[in-house]
Protein backbone atom coordinates (compact mmCIF):
# COMPACT_ATOMS: atom_id res chain seq x y z
CA UNK A 1 0.00 0.00 0.00
CA UNK A 2 1.81 3.28 -0.77
CA UNK A 3 1.10 5.72 1.33
CA UNK A 4 1.19 9.83 1.57
CA UNK A 5 4.19 11.67 2.52
CA UNK A 6 4.52 12.61 5.22
CA UNK A 7 7.22 14.34 7.85
CA UNK A 8 10.24 12.18 9.69
CA UNK A 9 10.64 10.35 12.50
CA UNK A 10 9.61 12.31 15.49
CA UNK A 11 11.59 14.86 16.91
CA UNK A 12 12.81 13.27 20.25
CA UNK A 13 14.38 10.71 17.98
CA UNK A 14 16.00 12.76 15.34
CA UNK A 15 19.26 13.83 17.02
CA UNK A 16 19.85 9.76 18.40
CA UNK A 17 19.24 8.85 14.94
CA UNK A 18 21.94 11.61 13.44
CA UNK A 19 24.64 10.88 16.44
CA UNK A 20 24.54 7.13 15.92
CA UNK A 21 24.82 7.67 11.56
CA UNK A 22 27.75 9.83 12.34
CA UNK A 23 29.49 8.01 14.93
CA UNK A 24 28.97 4.60 12.64
CA UNK A 25 29.41 5.76 9.12
CA UNK A 26 33.05 6.44 9.04
CA UNK A 27 33.23 2.84 9.84
CA UNK A 28 30.66 1.20 7.86
CA UNK A 29 30.89 3.89 4.72
CA UNK A 30 33.61 1.91 3.16
CA UNK A 31 32.01 -1.57 3.81
CA UNK A 32 28.44 -0.46 2.70
CA UNK A 33 27.35 -2.26 -0.63
CA UNK A 34 29.91 -4.63 -0.48
CA UNK A 35 29.23 -8.66 0.02
CA UNK A 36 31.21 -8.68 3.00
CA UNK A 37 28.20 -6.58 4.60
CA UNK A 38 24.48 -6.84 3.54
CA UNK A 39 22.97 -4.62 6.11
CA UNK A 40 23.92 -1.66 4.30
CA UNK A 41 24.17 -0.43 0.40
CA UNK A 42 24.68 2.44 -1.66
CA UNK A 43 21.80 4.53 -3.47
CA UNK A 44 23.28 5.98 -6.54
CA UNK A 45 20.99 8.95 -7.45
CA UNK A 46 20.84 12.41 -9.59
CA UNK A 47 19.89 15.14 -7.83
CA UNK A 48 16.73 16.42 -9.00
CA UNK A 49 17.39 19.80 -9.45
CA UNK A 50 21.35 20.20 -9.75
CA UNK A 51 21.99 17.02 -11.74
CA UNK A 52 24.91 16.45 -9.94
CA UNK A 53 25.24 12.45 -8.92
CA UNK A 54 25.34 11.74 -5.39
CA UNK A 55 26.20 8.47 -3.46
CA UNK A 56 24.45 7.78 -0.26
CA UNK A 57 24.77 4.83 2.24
CA UNK A 58 21.81 3.05 3.18
CA UNK A 59 20.27 0.19 5.21
CA UNK A 60 18.36 -2.14 2.54
CA UNK A 61 16.66 -5.40 2.63
CA UNK A 62 16.09 -7.78 -0.21
CA UNK A 63 12.27 -7.86 -0.49
CA UNK A 64 10.79 -10.40 -3.07
CA UNK A 65 11.11 -8.46 -6.43
CA UNK A 66 13.30 -5.53 -5.12
CA UNK A 67 14.42 -3.64 -1.97
CA UNK A 68 13.04 -2.25 1.09
CA UNK A 69 14.83 0.94 2.33
CA UNK A 70 13.92 2.10 6.23
CA UNK A 71 13.46 6.34 5.87
CA UNK A 72 14.57 7.80 9.52
CA UNK A 73 13.86 11.26 8.51
CA UNK A 74 11.08 10.51 6.23
CA UNK A 75 10.60 10.77 2.09
CA UNK A 76 11.36 14.69 2.18
CA UNK A 77 15.33 13.73 2.47
CA UNK A 78 17.30 14.84 -0.48
CA UNK A 79 18.29 11.45 -1.76
CA UNK A 80 14.37 9.75 -1.43
CA UNK A 81 13.16 12.80 -3.22
CA UNK A 82 15.40 12.10 -6.00
CA UNK A 83 15.19 9.03 -6.53
CA UNK A 84 11.12 9.03 -6.35
CA UNK A 85 11.42 12.46 -8.95
CA UNK A 86 13.25 9.70 -11.00
CA UNK A 87 11.48 7.22 -11.01
CA UNK A 88 14.44 5.25 -10.03
CA UNK A 89 18.30 4.80 -9.25
CA UNK A 90 21.26 2.35 -8.95
CA UNK A 91 21.69 0.26 -5.96
CA UNK A 92 25.34 -1.05 -4.62
CA UNK A 93 24.07 -4.31 -2.26
CA UNK A 94 25.80 -7.37 -1.64
CA UNK A 95 28.84 -6.36 -3.93
CA UNK A 96 26.63 -6.13 -7.00
CA UNK A 97 25.23 -2.76 -8.68
CA UNK A 98 20.89 -3.65 -8.93
CA UNK A 99 18.54 -1.12 -11.09
CA UNK A 100 15.70 -0.09 -8.94
CA UNK A 101 12.62 1.54 -10.54
CA UNK A 102 8.75 2.06 -9.19
CA UNK A 103 10.40 4.26 -5.88
CA UNK A 104 6.69 4.30 -3.77
CA UNK A 105 6.52 4.90 0.03
CA UNK A 106 5.37 2.00 2.36
CA UNK A 107 3.97 1.48 5.52
CA UNK A 108 5.74 -0.74 7.94
CA UNK A 109 3.24 -2.85 8.25
CA UNK A 110 4.42 -3.80 4.14
CA UNK A 111 8.33 -3.59 4.73
CA UNK A 112 8.89 -5.56 8.26
CA UNK A 113 8.75 -9.26 6.69
CA UNK A 114 12.08 -7.83 4.75
CA UNK A 115 13.38 -7.31 8.26
CA UNK A 116 14.64 -10.19 11.13
CA UNK A 117 12.94 -10.61 14.32
CA UNK A 118 15.57 -8.38 16.22
CA UNK A 119 15.53 -5.41 13.32
CA UNK A 120 11.69 -5.78 13.72
CA UNK A 121 11.68 -4.73 17.10
CA UNK A 122 14.31 -2.29 16.58
CA UNK A 123 12.49 0.18 13.69
CA UNK A 124 9.78 0.88 15.81
CA UNK A 125 12.47 2.13 18.39
CA UNK A 126 13.92 4.72 16.50
CA UNK A 127 10.63 6.09 15.10
CA UNK A 128 10.96 4.54 12.16
CA UNK A 129 7.60 3.86 10.02
CA UNK A 130 8.07 4.80 6.50
CA UNK A 131 9.78 2.66 3.81
CA UNK A 132 10.71 3.39 0.05
CA UNK A 133 10.24 0.13 -1.66
CA UNK A 134 11.99 -0.23 -5.14
CA UNK A 135 11.61 -2.99 -7.38
CA UNK A 136 14.81 -4.37 -9.12
CA UNK A 137 15.11 -4.69 -13.10
CA UNK A 138 16.57 -7.99 -13.25
CA UNK A 139 18.03 -8.08 -16.88
CA UNK A 140 19.64 -4.81 -15.65
CA UNK A 141 21.91 -6.55 -13.07
CA UNK A 142 25.22 -6.08 -13.69
CA UNK A 143 28.78 -6.25 -12.20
Amino acid sequence: MTVPIADHAPSRLREPIRRLIGATNPILRPLAGTRWFRLWGVIHHQGRRSGRPYATPIVVRPSGDGFVIPMPFGERTNWASNVIAAGGATLRWAGRDHLVVDPRVIESSDAMAAFSRIQRALLPRFGIVRFLHVTEVRDARTT
